[in-house]
């Protein structure tokens, strides 16, 4: 397999699991931890997104807490426009959804053309790798917000009287969403490399066949 198909297979998986992960509920999440009361209580899971969180229901006979899947958005007094680093994450993976979505529409509209923009396909996939590497990275400045660092719906079970059997920490760590976008980071900034390297190789062969053309025409003169 040549690299070019390397490079693009890897680009396609790194986009289904950078707007798989980033869009879910589970980019962060917080690991609870057992108490003293609650012996025997199995530890609970709270995920948190850039748009919603998993739902989570309080059991006040055992003092616990139980968490789903279902993804809910934030309430209204936990907003992202009071968070720099949390709405920077996710302006970006707005500009990240609408420049896929604009990727897809341009190959589709220019796949007649090919032979006419052959040079710029040929330019555009080293820096569309690395854009999307770059911006895929900045995501993970949601660690440095107060959604990871001081979220209040964490902050408030951890002083909840109903919750006595487990308490959870209070700064997050990647769930399993930014899991899929540290690998996705990784697989554009692979692709980036692998795609440059078939670039050099094709115009090395290229300069190679026309010398060797120039060559031939040279010795028939």
């Amino acid at each position: 397999m040549s690299r070019p198909w390397v490079s693009s297979l890897l680009g396609l998986a790194a986009l289904v699991l950078l707007l798989w992960g980033g869009a879910n509920c589970n980019f962060i999440k917080f690991e609870s931890t057992t108490t003293v009361a609650g012996q025997g209580v199995e530890p609970t899971t709270l995920n948190f997104g850039l748009w919603s969180y998993a739902r989570y229901v309080i059991v006040q006979s055992g003092g616990y807490v139980t968490a789903g899947k279902v993804c809910m958005l934030y309430p209204e007094n936990m907003s992202a426009e009071d968070d720099a680093y949390w709405e920077a994450a996710r302006i970006i993976m707005g500009i990240l959804w609408v420049v896929a979505v604009g990727m897809l529409v341009f190959a589709c509209c220019t796949a007649c053309c090919s032979k006419e923009l052959d040079t710029l396909h040929r330019g555009a996939p080293p820096l569309v790798y690395m854009l999307f590497c770059i911006l895929s990275g900045l995501l993970f400045l949601v660690l440095d917000s107060n959604l990871c660092k001081n979220n209040s719906l964490v902050r408030s079970l951890n002083v909840d009287g109903r919750v006595t059997s487990v308490e959870f920490p209070e700064t997050c760590s990647l769930g399993t969403g930014g899991i899929l976008v540290a690998i996705a980071t990784a697989l554009w900034g692979l692709a980036g490399v692998l795609s440059v390297m078939a670039q050099r190789k094709t115009s090395k062969s290229t300069e190679a066949n026309e010398a060797l053309t120039e060559a031939l025409i040279s010795d028939d003169v």
